[in-house]
């Protein structure tokens, strides 16, 4: 069929954003036509047009970047604290304590009674992913992990964000071995991967931890961030930060186990 105008194009809706037009096609009709002709009718080259084929999901949107406005929340986008904050962190993954919603990252990037948000830049408002209540943050040998408590009641799922066309669901947790390679997903590093130096690491200063090798390009604005075995599915932990024994650096990993625990740790579990 040729595609002349406006009027030829299978329309479903459209979602304006800030800096974005969201163009969603009715789907069985991609065509490289309709990107022709909506450029055309698109005077400001500086607005970012994502032409997406498929059905309304009920008004939620997967993340197309780790600073854009995802809902439902995936693991490894860039969380801060309150709406004008500048230190980032990454957001672990969607998570559930007994049967409360929420989120995990790192205690070191929230204390108690910090709102959370996702970047203000990519928003007409601020806007408030969830806060961190009384006993959900700890940042010590113990954990450094925090709970946050959603505060919109979205609908999510234990997945993590890797790229615009791709995500992991995680189906269950586990250690990894000496030597495996395990994929992070940071809001600095973006999708990195590591091998693993000691899965049992411990020190009286930092206590037990998984110590991965720091040979890519992960840092500051990393912390909270998922690490997991992207051939199964598991995660193994979050990115605490970094860490030398001697000249050589490493990668601080909070186990799993120790993220679980109802009592020293958040007491989390997947969905």
């Amino acid at each position: 069929q040729d595609i002349n105008n406006l009027e030829d194009i299978p329309l479903v809706t459209t979602i304006v954003g800030k800096n974005k037009l969201t163009i969603l096609l009715a789907p069985g009709n991609e065509n490289k036509g309709y990107e022709e002709i909506i450029d055309q009718y698109v005077p400001n080259k500086d607005l970012n047009v994502v032409i997406e084929y498929g059905e309304i999901k009920s008004g939620k949107w997967s993340c197309d970047s780790r600073e854009s406005e995802c809902d439902p929340l995936h693991g490894g986008i860039a969380i801060r604290k309150g709406g004008s904050g500048t230190t980032y962190c990454t957001l672990g993954l969607p998570v559930k304590q007994g049967t409360t919603s929420g989120y995990l990252t790192a205690g070191h990037c929230y204390s108690v009674n910090d709102d959370v948000y996702q970047p203000y830049d990519h928003w007409l408002w601020n806007w408030q992913i969830g806060d961190v209540q009384s006993g959900d943050s700890h940042n010590d040998n113990d954990c450094d992990c925090a709970f946050i408590t959603d505060s919109n009641s979205r609908t999510n799922e234990s997945k993590v964000w890797f790229t615009s066309s791709y995500s992991r669901t995680i189906s269950g947790t586990q250690l990894p071995t000496d030597g495996e390679e395990l994929d992070i997903s940071g809001n600095t590093g973006g999708w990195y991967w590591e091998d693993v130096y000691d899965n049992n690491y411990y020190h009286s200063s930092i206590g037990t931890r998984i110590l991965i090798e720091d040979t890519m390009t992960g840092g500051p604005g990393d912390s909270g961030g998922p690490v997991i075995d992207l051939s199964d599915g598991h995660i193994v932990g979050i990115i605490e930060g970094p860490y030398t024994i001697g000249s050589t650096d490493y990668i601080k990993v909070v186990p799993w186990s120790l993220i679980a625990d109802s009592t020293n740790g958040v007491g989390v579990t997947l969905y």
